[in-house]
């Protein structure tokens, strides 16, 4: 596996966070992005939607995901997307659907990409069949020109000539990652 390396990703500053990402548009957002793996999240218009052990997350205001953010000096990233090119009409309904009918996560079933692969799918009309983590993802997306910008957050001393290389991983780190905050609910 070789990394992803995200290019031009714009350091951006607690005080001007909120002038870069805004209440429009559609974000992939990696929390904990130096961690492996990382934790995903999928905005569209002011709201995050979330899929993790503990069930499905929809409708979260991301001005609560920034303080949540700026609070905890979580290391983030935020890939910007290109509107997207099929027509549906209420997209908010359609992430919401897609993360109401996962299942939480579970080993080997379900991540939290699935949504957000699904609704690229659907949204962009992609073939990611071959897709099975984010570092996957980007470069289909990088390839089909559908990334706009890529911001960062509380990561100046991990970006390189203002790039991201994102660790690879495979589905046993995620199986144990699941396993470690199942065992920490069950304490």
């Amino acid at each position: 596996m070789s990394n992803f390396v995200l290019h031009n990703v714009v350091s951006v500053q607690h005080d001007t966070f909120d002038l870069r990402i805004n209440d429009q548009g559609i974000y992939i957002s990696i929390l904990n992005a130096t961690h492996t793996p990382p934790h995903l999240l999928i905005i569209f218009n002011g709201f995050a939607y979330s899929l993790s052990v503990n069930g499905f997350k929809t409708d979260k205001k991301l001005q609560e995901l920034i303080r949540l953010i700026r609070a905890r000096e979580i290391k983030a990233l935020f890939v910007e997307l290109v509107p997207p090119t099929n027509f549906i009409e209420d997209y908010s309904k359609l992430i919401n659907h897609l993360i109401r009918t996962c299942i939480p996560l579970e080993l080997g079933e379900v991540t939290c990409l699935f949504p957000i692969k699904e609704f690229c799918k659907v949204a962009y009309n992609l073939d990611l069949s071959k897709v099975e983590f984010i570092f996957d993802l980007l470069p289909v997306l990088e390839r089909n020109l559908l990334i706009k910008e890529s911001y960062s957050m509380n990561m100046d001393e991990d970006l390189i000539c203002d790039g991201y290389s994102l660790k690879t991983y495979g589905i046993a780190e995620i199986n144990d990652m699941i396993e470690d905050i199942q065992f920490k609910q069950i304490k």
